[in-house]
């Protein structure tokens, strides 16, 4: 690949090849992502998982934007808090 010629340059490419990584190692499904709606514990379970891992906040806000992600970490939070 080309050298990037600036630093927000180099954060798109490297959140980039992450992506694709990661949609490489996907394994073959029988039914398609999503087809089974989780339940609110899984959805908390998820999001504790991903809550302080910044690669993975990187992915959701590359995929579904920073607005976005911001609602749901505020809704995720509530519910923990909800729940302990």
């Amino acid at each position: 690949m080309a050298k990037p010629e600036n630093e927000y340059e180099q954060h798109i490419e490297r959140g980039t090849e992450r992506v694709v990584d990661q949609v490489l190692r996907f394994p073959e499904q029988d039914l398609p992502i999503g087809t089974r709606k989780l339940t609110q514990a899984e959805q908390l379970e998820r999001y504790r998982e991903m809550r302080d891992d910044p690669q993975a906040w990187e992915a959701f806000m590359e995929e579904y934007g920073m607005g976005a992600a911001l609602e749901y970490a505020e809704k995720m939070e509530k519910r923990d808090g909800d729940t302990d």
